[in-house]
């Protein structure tokens, strides 16, 4: 990649980390939100799931990550 690439990527990182941290924000999160947030596809989130590195909860039918959990993964990364 280039510089510019790196930085725009950063950049975008940044906004999504600085949603999810600003006040007022809800503490459960969709897989879709979960996706969008960590820059990862549905089939990534689902081997991290099955894995154990995402940690999630179902509210009825409906999958739902605590914010938490996002944050915790947006500070340490993915294991593996």
């Amino acid at each position: 990649m280039e510089n510019q690439e790196i930085f725009n990527a950063l950049k975008r990182i940044e906004q999504k980390i600085d949603s999810v941290m600003a006040p007022g924000t809800k503490e459960w999160y969709t897989v879709k939100e979960t996706e969008s947030i960590l820059g990862i596809s549905r089939s990534t989130f689902d081997r991290y799931r099955n894995n154990g590195q995402i940690k999630t909860t179902n509210v009825g039918r409906q999958i739902r990550i605590h914010i938490s959990v996002i944050q915790s993964i947006q500070e340490r990364g993915f294991q593996g």
